[in-house]
Protein backbone atom coordinates (compact mmCIF):
# COMPACT_ATOMS: atom_id res chain seq x y z
CA UNK A 1 0.00 0.00 0.00
CA UNK A 2 1.63 3.23 -1.24
CA UNK A 3 -0.10 5.56 1.25
CA UNK A 4 1.04 3.47 4.23
CA UNK A 5 4.68 3.50 3.06
CA UNK A 6 4.92 7.31 2.95
CA UNK A 7 5.24 7.83 6.73
CA UNK A 8 7.75 4.98 6.89
CA UNK A 9 9.78 6.53 4.04
CA UNK A 10 9.72 9.86 5.85
CA UNK A 11 10.91 8.29 9.08
CA UNK A 12 13.69 6.44 7.27
CA UNK A 13 15.01 9.75 5.85
CA UNK A 14 15.07 11.61 9.18
CA UNK A 15 18.58 12.15 10.50
CA UNK A 16 18.91 11.30 14.16
CA UNK A 17 21.57 10.68 16.77
CA UNK A 18 22.32 7.96 19.26
CA UNK A 19 21.04 10.16 22.11
CA UNK A 20 17.71 11.54 23.18
CA UNK A 21 16.73 13.91 25.95
CA UNK A 22 13.80 13.44 28.27
CA UNK A 23 12.78 16.48 30.29
CA UNK A 24 10.93 15.69 33.51
CA UNK A 25 8.65 18.04 35.40
CA UNK A 26 10.59 17.54 38.63
CA UNK A 27 13.93 16.24 39.73
CA UNK A 28 12.11 13.70 41.89
CA UNK A 29 10.35 12.34 38.78
CA UNK A 30 13.70 12.08 37.01
CA UNK A 31 15.25 10.23 39.94
CA UNK A 32 12.33 7.76 40.09
CA UNK A 33 12.66 7.02 36.36
CA UNK A 34 16.41 6.49 36.73
CA UNK A 35 15.82 4.05 39.60
CA UNK A 36 13.14 2.06 37.76
CA UNK A 37 15.07 1.85 34.49
CA UNK A 38 18.55 1.32 35.90
CA UNK A 39 19.17 -1.68 33.61
CA UNK A 40 17.59 -0.01 30.60
CA UNK A 41 14.65 -1.22 28.56
CA UNK A 42 14.40 -2.94 25.19
CA UNK A 43 13.22 -1.12 22.10
CA UNK A 44 13.39 -3.21 18.96
CA UNK A 45 16.87 -4.68 18.77
CA UNK A 46 18.42 -2.06 21.06
CA UNK A 47 18.47 -1.54 24.80
CA UNK A 48 17.83 2.06 25.83
CA UNK A 49 19.50 3.39 28.95
CA UNK A 50 18.78 6.48 31.00
CA UNK A 51 21.52 8.68 32.42
CA UNK A 52 21.18 11.79 34.54
CA UNK A 53 22.28 14.88 32.66
CA UNK A 54 24.24 17.55 34.49
CA UNK A 55 23.06 20.38 32.23
CA UNK A 56 19.68 22.04 32.33
CA UNK A 57 17.50 21.85 29.19
CA UNK A 58 17.87 25.62 28.69
CA UNK A 59 21.62 25.21 28.16
CA UNK A 60 21.25 22.64 25.36
CA UNK A 61 21.83 23.99 21.86
CA UNK A 62 19.39 21.68 20.12
CA UNK A 63 20.60 22.56 16.60
CA UNK A 64 24.01 21.09 17.48
CA UNK A 65 22.67 17.79 18.83
CA UNK A 66 23.27 16.02 15.51
CA UNK A 67 26.92 17.06 15.14
CA UNK A 68 29.12 14.00 15.37
CA UNK A 69 32.40 13.85 17.28
CA UNK A 70 34.52 13.86 14.09
CA UNK A 71 32.87 16.98 12.76
CA UNK A 72 33.07 18.61 16.20
CA UNK A 73 36.83 17.96 16.34
CA UNK A 74 37.28 19.51 12.87
CA UNK A 75 35.17 22.51 13.86
CA UNK A 76 37.21 23.00 17.04
CA UNK A 77 40.46 22.83 15.06
CA UNK A 78 39.11 25.44 12.62
CA UNK A 79 37.98 27.68 15.49
CA UNK A 80 41.38 27.48 17.22
CA UNK A 81 43.18 28.26 13.97
CA UNK A 82 40.90 31.22 13.22
CA UNK A 83 41.27 32.59 16.76
CA UNK A 84 45.06 32.26 16.63
CA UNK A 85 45.02 34.18 13.35
CA UNK A 86 42.90 36.92 14.95
CA UNK A 87 45.26 37.12 17.94
CA UNK A 88 48.27 37.34 15.63
CA UNK A 89 46.65 40.12 13.61
CA UNK A 90 45.73 41.97 16.82
CA UNK A 91 49.32 41.67 18.04
CA UNK A 92 50.97 42.77 14.79
CA UNK A 93 48.52 45.48 13.74
CA UNK A 94 47.56 47.02 17.07
CA UNK A 95 49.55 45.95 20.10
CA UNK A 96 53.08 46.08 18.69
CA UNK A 97 52.61 49.59 17.23
CA UNK A 98 51.15 50.69 20.59
CA UNK A 99 54.04 49.13 22.48
CA UNK A 100 56.65 50.72 20.17
CA UNK A 101 55.02 54.12 20.45
CA UNK A 102 54.83 53.96 24.24
CA UNK A 103 58.42 52.66 24.47
CA UNK A 104 59.69 55.55 22.34
CA UNK A 105 59.35 57.86 25.35
CA UNK A 106 61.97 57.86 28.07
CA UNK A 107 59.47 59.04 30.71
CA UNK A 108 62.33 61.05 32.25
CA UNK A 109 61.85 64.74 32.81
CA UNK A 110 58.27 64.66 31.65
CA UNK A 111 59.00 62.95 28.30
CA UNK A 112 55.79 60.99 27.89
CA UNK A 113 53.04 60.64 25.30
CA UNK A 114 50.39 63.32 25.09
CA UNK A 115 47.06 62.51 26.65
CA UNK A 116 45.03 62.39 23.42
CA UNK A 117 47.39 60.04 21.57
CA UNK A 118 47.74 57.79 24.60
CA UNK A 119 43.96 57.62 25.03
CA UNK A 120 43.54 56.86 21.31
CA UNK A 121 45.99 53.96 21.42
CA UNK A 122 44.49 52.58 24.63
CA UNK A 123 40.99 52.81 23.11
CA UNK A 124 42.19 50.96 19.99
CA UNK A 125 43.79 48.18 22.02
CA UNK A 126 40.78 47.80 24.34
CA UNK A 127 38.36 47.88 21.39
CA UNK A 128 40.40 45.24 19.59
CA UNK A 129 40.47 43.05 22.71
CA UNK A 130 36.70 43.30 22.89
CA UNK A 131 36.66 42.20 19.25
CA UNK A 132 38.82 39.20 20.18
CA UNK A 133 36.33 38.23 22.89
CA UNK A 134 33.51 38.48 20.35
CA UNK A 135 35.38 36.34 17.80
CA UNK A 136 36.17 33.73 20.47
CA UNK A 137 32.48 33.57 21.39
CA UNK A 138 31.47 33.30 17.75
CA UNK A 139 34.05 30.62 16.96
CA UNK A 140 33.15 28.54 20.02
CA UNK A 141 29.43 28.71 19.19
CA UNK A 142 30.15 27.85 15.56
CA UNK A 143 32.21 24.82 16.58
CA UNK A 144 29.03 22.96 17.44
CA UNK A 145 29.18 22.32 21.16
CA UNK A 146 25.89 20.92 22.39
CA UNK A 147 25.93 22.78 25.72
CA UNK A 148 26.32 26.48 26.44
CA UNK A 149 27.63 25.88 29.96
Amino acid sequence: DRAASRPRDLLDRIKSTDRAFVVFNTQHGRDRALDKLREGFPLGEATLRLEAEENEPESVIWQHAGIGSGRLRRNIAKAITAQLLCITLWTVLLYLPYERYMASFSYANGDEPRGLSEMLFVALVVGAQTGLFATAHSFSHGAGFIYED
